[in-house]
């Protein structure tokens, strides 16, 4: 009997068995919306309970994003799986719809964020390869107001009308990662890796508002013939598979008590895509010119592209990191810091249709302004993000993590230039801070992690996002029906917490040092 065999077709078993529940739990993860925000993600908890300082050091299985060189780092072959425990997450957008019509949110989540195999060479002890699977991001806003009231709008009735309205945003986005990444180790003190990942990007964005205004008797539209429904409607819907490719590469160099890392992202390249659709719809009826000398025309213009007439690009940026680790000379305390560079994202077209002819129904005098009607735009702003962390051995087997990084939003301000003319997905644009805190402990060499953290932002005085609180019939200003001016009121204010667990399994003699 060969024992050499048996623990061949074991370490096979387990591999199997690793890369298949990876891929169950990511099947599992919920779809969630875009942040445009590069450092909102928190997954693998050693390092999110270290705020994601560690490009230099500390990353642990997570290592494999964010700095490859490091996958060595750990000595021995494991299985990870950290999760977001809970995750409630609670928003609000004061005066989005006019002066007190606020949107709000608030939902309460349950997924798997992290799982990783990795597995020391049985052929090179130089060498480490590691297999990953996550949930880059997940974040959703889902905003919705219904209006009910009696308000003076229509010019042709000097008294009050019903003005109703409904107003709808829902934006849906996932980022999932599938990545094999490999380091190997050239001294005790420097090694170099690489990691591959394959991307899915999922998108399902709808913006939907219903306006309507009306000469009421007894709750209903007055049956006088003089009198008429004033209506405007607007809907666009974006929705798309995009399948990409991501490189990584990284080096590291550690001395006995300071280690220094550098890591690049390189934009990702499209592969393939499906599940493809682009739809709007505008329409107006019954609109009087504001000097009450007639109607505007009525008009309803609308269009749904899919599939091969329509084509997706979701672009990922250039980055570069850096970042190290020192620690104090009784080895007891670990302090981390990182940089991360992301380049710009000249504005782009994301979502393009083949042989597009709509023009919008905008007025300029009497005639419809002309772009393209179902394309959206897409961009960044060069962003550099800082985070900072710190562990505490108090016992043996136990450790302390603390951590802090910023997440800097990329489109706040952005100048989409000769796009900004073009459909942009609504999102809010604040800055997100993100704290977090915890523990880590050893159990039969196997290690626990457990943990919370806490992220913030605020944005006042944005430009509202309607105003539906003093409607007009027509705004001439802003060239729209039964809304009234906007005004820089609006105030964004989001909150996450995340309760954190993460466990990682050793396999017991796999230690080849």
């Amino acid at each position: 009997m060969n024992p050499h065999r048996f623990h061949h077709a074991d370490h096979n078993r387990r591999l199997v068995f690793a890369a298949a529940l990876a891929l169950s739990l990511l099947a599992c993860t919920g779809l969630k919306a875009q942040s445009h925000r590069y450092y909102t993600y928190s997954f693998s908890e050693e390092s999110s309970l270290l705020g994601g300082a560690v490009v230099g050091s500390g990353a642990g299985t997570a290592s494999i994003f964010y700095n490859p060189a490091a996958i060595t780092a750990s000595g021995q072959s494991s299985f990870s799986l950290n999760t977001s425990l809970a995750y409630y997450d609670w928003c609000s957008w004061d005066n989005a719809l006019g002066e007190g019509y606020d949107l709000k949110q608030s939902s309460l989540a349950f997924r798997p964020r992290f799982v990783s195999y990795l597995v020391k060479s049985k052929l090179n002890e130089k060498l480490t390869f590691e297999l990953a699977t996550f949930s880059k991001e997940t974040y959703n806003r889902r905003l919705s107001f219904n209006l009910k009231q009696q308000t003076d709008v229509l010019v042709t009735n000097p008294g009050e009308e019903e003005y109703v309205g409904n107003y709808v945003l829902n934006d849906e986005f996932g980022d999932y990662w599938v990545g094999l990444g490999g380091s190997y180790q050239f001294s005790e003190h420097l090694s170099v890796g690489a990691s591959l990942f394959g991307l899915f990007k999922t998108l399902e964005y709808w913006d939907v508002c219903d306006l309507a205004a009306f000469q009421t008797g007894n709750g209903q539209p007055d049956p006088d013939p003089e009198s008429y429904i004033a209506m405007y409607e607007y809907r666009y819907h974006v929705k798309f598979n995009d399948y990409r490719l991501l490189l990584k590469a990284g080096i590291q160099y550690k001395t006995e008590r300071m280690d220094f890392g550098m890591k690049v992202e390189f934009p990702s390249i499209g592969v393939y895509e499906d599940g493809k659709q682009l739809s709007k719809c505008e329409k107006q009826q019954n609109i009087m010119k504001p000097d009450g000398s007639g109607f505007f025309p009525d008009y309803l213009i609308e269009d749904t592209q899919a599939r091969k007439q329509v084509s997706i690009n979701y672009k990922d940026p250039f980055s570069l990191g850096a970042g190290f680790a020192y620690r104090t000379l009784d080895m007891r305390k670990t302090y981390y810091l990182s940089l991360e560079y992301f380049h710009e994202l000249k504005p782009y077209i994301m979502a393009k249709v083949k042989n597009q002819s709509i023009v919008t129904p905008g007025m300029e005098g009497d005639k419809p302004t002309s772009q393209e009607w179902l394309e959206c735009a897409n961009g960044a702003k060069p962003v550099v993000n800082l985070a900072l962390g710190a562990k505490w051995r108090v016992t043996e087997n136990a450790l302390i993590l603390a951590g802090f990084r910023t997440d800097f939003n990329t489109i706040k301000n952005f100048d989409y230039g000769e796009y900004e003319d073009l459909n942009q997905l609504i999102t809010e644009s604040v800055d997100m801070y993100h704290f977090s805190f915890g523990t880590s402990f050893n159990i039969l060499k196997n290690v626990v992690n457990a943990g919370i953290s806490y992220s913030v932002g605020q944005r006042k005085n944005l430009k509202q996002l309607m105003n539906l609180s003093d409607p007009v019939e027509y705004n001439t200003e802003e060239q729209t029906a039964l809304q009234g001016t906007r005004t820089n009121t609006m105030n964004v204010l989001s909150n996450q917490i995340n309760l954190f667990l993460g466990l990682t399994l050793n396999w017991p003699g796999s230690n080849n040092k």
